[in-house]
């Protein structure tokens, strides 16, 4: 949390949220996903930072995640795509377990 001085009668008090992802998103396929879904997916990750700590950043990196709708594969199936190494994720949460995904 950071303290923004206004004037001697008022301050405000703000935390800071990241999400990101890598553009090209799919290496060995860089027009695999537009930079439109990209950005949506650095959204996905942007609640996922605020849904589970204050000042948290998240972000996500394909490794080797192929499907037919790959988008729609992050959003719904981040869990289990992380967990079967085919997304990479960077946080600085000490715990990736703790990061709360809302996987819609």
């Amino acid at each position: 949390m950071h303290d923004f001085v206004i004037d001697e009668n008022t301050i405000l008090n703000k935390t800071c949220s990241i999400g990101f992802a890598s553009f090209p998103f799919v290496i060995n396929t860089p027009t695999g996903l537009s930079w439109e879904r990209v950005l949506d997916i650095a959204d996905h990750c942007l609640y996922a930072a605020k849904h589970s700590a204050k000042n948290t950043w998240v972000g996500l990196e394909n490794i080797s995640c192929v499907d037919e709708d790959l988008f729609t594969s992050i959003t719904r199936n981040t869990n289990d795509l992380i967990d079967r190494r085919l997304l990479e994720v960077k946080s600085s949460l000490p715990e990736q377990s703790k990061i709360k995904w809302n996987e819609y």
